[in-house]
């Protein structure tokens, strides 16, 4: 199995060297490959099974999944697919350490962004302060 995530270079390359068997979502390439078999997935190749089921088989779900390269269902035609659903399920799981990671990483950034403005502000409020004193006992005298 490949999966040709970004497409192909153009239809006349697929057209040379690929063919699809009659209703199914992949290609076979038209040359000898060190494989028995292969077939390629692409968006283009699972076009006609999108539109003419209802549902989407696990590898046609598969293809849509890594060929789209979201991050979540949002925005995707097919979204309601529960093959679909279940790709995006399995992925959270396996990508849940890394999101509390980021999110931590996150919160501690919000944390030092709102501890710097702070100080920023008990600066220009001694500079404030010290205008209006106006004393000759202040640490900055401008002249």
């Amino acid at each position: 199995m490949v999966f040709a995530i970004r497409g192909f270079s153009s239809k006349a390359f697929v057209e040379d060297n690929f063919d699809q068997p009659k209703n199914k979502p992949y290609y076979t390439s038209k040359k000898y490959l060190w494989a028995k078999t292969c077939r390629f997935y692409s968006l283009d190749s699972i076009s006609a099974t999108l539109t003419s089921a209802d549902y989407m088989k696990p590898v046609v779900a598969l293809t849509y999944f890594l060929c789209n390269q979201k991050k979540s269902l949002f925005g995707l035609e097919r979204s309601e697919d529960p093959e679909l659903r279940r790709m995006y399920q399995i992925a959270a799981r396996s990508f849940e350490p890394y999101t509390k990671k980021e999110e931590e990483n996150y919160d501690n950034i919000i944390d030092t962004m709102k501890n710097t403005s702070n100080q920023f502000k008990k600066i220009a409020n001694c500079i404030d302060e010290l205008k209006k004193n106006k004393s000759s006992d202040a640490i900055v005298v401008k002249n």
